[in-house]
């Protein structure tokens, strides 16, 4: 009995230390304020980070968007949304603004539309030339659809991951990796621990007005967006025709054969091999 209530003292005694420590561990890291959360307005922290001058003002940052399945997606030019496309749509959005799109034909509720927001709250430096190929990639995923058409609030924040932290994982094509966080959470801080948040997409219950007056404030204003094209355009093979197969390199034989000067000294030919100044005259 002594011997085990002499550990069991021991191991109170760690208990109630580690306890201590850890409460002044506690106490010793300062309270942080954020200056941003994701609960702040749209357009609020993309303006910010607009006023503070530098490389991002007048600047038409280049997005990629696509939904997946069957969705499409369309943007709005002079109060009116454009024609509906599959494809993914190439932009090029000002930080700053908010762009609201739509998005119809949703996989298995296909007479419904939502209104999603965009909101660029910072840009990425990609090589001269190649802007629009590493575009920033926004993907509205079939849950968060879901989540939307079922009266359910959805922020993504979408962020540029840290090179030393990144999962060293392949990513397929036309995917984008995604993670929910607790209520309590704020994904604007998560993002920030993680990486540089570029974007942050708000998904609602929204719909346009009926009253067309109200129509400009339903699209934030509606603010000019640049139109661009996709940096890869894929061959189409005509129908009726394969793709063609690469064959060995012929040499073609039609080519005349160019003739290389020589570059040693031109010799006169003399006949009966006399010298030059032998005197004689024939």
């Amino acid at each position: 009995m002594q011997v085990k209530n002499f550990y069991s003292s021991i191991r109170t005694s760690f208990i109630v230390a580690s306890l201590l420590l850890a409460t002044l561990a506690t106490a010793q890291q300062p309270q942080r304020h954020r200056l941003f959360n994701d609960n702040m307005p749209p357009g609020a922290i993309g303006q910010f980070r607009r006023d503070l001058r530098g490389p991002v003002q007048c600047q038409y940052q280049p997005v990629k968007i696509t939904a997946e399945g069957t969705a499409k997606v369309s943007l709005a030019i002079g109060n009116m949304f454009q024609a509906d496309t599959a494809e993914p749509v190439y932009a090029g959005f000002e930080l700053g603004n908010v762009y609201r799109i739509r998005i119809t034909e949703i996989p298995l509720f296909e007479g419904y539309e939502i209104y999603p927001t965009i909101e660029l709250i910072d840009r990425v430096y990609p090589p001269a030339g190649q802007e629009v190929r590493f575009a920033i990639p926004i993907v509205i995923s079939n849950d968060d659809m879901l989540h939307a058409l079922r009266g359910n609030l959805v922020t993504r924040v979408i962020y540029l991951e840290d090179p030393s932290t990144a999962l060293p994982i392949a990513e397929t094509p036309g995917e984008q990796r995604d993670f929910d966080i607790q209520p309590h959470q704020d994904a604007l801080d998560v993002a920030d621990t993680l990486g540089r948040p570029v974007a942050i997409i708000r998904y609602g219950s929204r719909t346009p007005p009926s009253d067309p007056t109200y129509m400009n404030a339903f699209l934030m204003g509606c603010p000019y967006w640049l139109p661009l094209q996709s940096p890869r355009t894929e061959a189409l093979t005509p129908e009726g025709q394969t793709a063609a197969i690469r064959t060995r390199h012929i040499p073609r034989d039609d080519v005349p054969t160019q003739v290389i000067p020589s570059t040693e000294q031109t010799r006169i030919a003399r006949p009966y091999a006399l010298p030059i100044d032998s005197g004689v005259v024939r």
